[in-house]
């Protein structure tokens, strides 16, 4: 048993080496240089007082990354074309996808958008409905439970990147029932 875990967990090493992630998660309130800038929005708080999940406060702010123009072609936009970044509390360096179907919002992995269905898609405001995904971590994260949170994640400010891409660069996660409340991500573009 402990040594599937341990190949499990290796081949996990492994492919986050492959895919681009360039930092660890960022504590809270230490600057990063490539994280989101999250922000509550006000009336909202973050994890409850009995601990709970780290859900992405106080990393630092950044600045995108210069813009190439779109790139000139007589070809029609595809679906593919238009990213945004799966996690946004950490890096975006590698972590963009086209409709994705889960963003994280907490760098431990104790905070997560499952499910998602996205309307709009390749429009200049992009919604996807889904479950906020939030750990108690209690006793500890890892022997914690997870509750699920009816959510929003809207996306704007479709920005140029790459050869041809177009990035959401803001995002906006709301889910009024629970205590993540609503939190904006901006720069969101590798």
């Amino acid at each position: 048993m402990r040594r599937t875990w341990l190949a499990a967990v290796m081949a996990g090493a492994a492919i986050i080496s492959t895919t681009g992630c360039t930092s660890a998660a960022t504590p809270a309130g230490t600057p990063s240089a490539t994280a989101g800038t999250p922000s509550a929005t006000a009336g909202t708080s973050g994890a409850s007082s009995g601990g709970g999940a780290n859900l992405g406060g106080g990393t630092g702010t950044t600045t995108p990354a210069a813009s190439s123009p779109a790139a000139t072609s007589t070809q029609a936009a595809t679906p593919a074309d238009f990213t945004v970044c799966i996690l946004p509390v950490v890096t975006c360096s590698g972590e963009m996808r086209t409709e994705p179907s889960q963003v994280d919002v907490s760098a431990d992995g104790s905070g997560f958008v499952a499910g998602l269905i996205w309307s709009g898609w390749r429009t200049a405001t992009a919604q996807g409905t889904g479950t906020l995904n939030i750990n108690n971590c209690d006793p500890n994260c890892a022997q914690g439970t997870f509750t699920g949170y009816p959510a929003t994640v809207t996306l704007t400010n479709l920005t140029p990147y790459g050869n041809g891409l177009r990035a959401y660069a803001d995002m906006t996660v709301s889910s009024p029932t629970s205590a993540y409340g609503t939190r904006s991500y901006r720069h969101l573009v590798p």
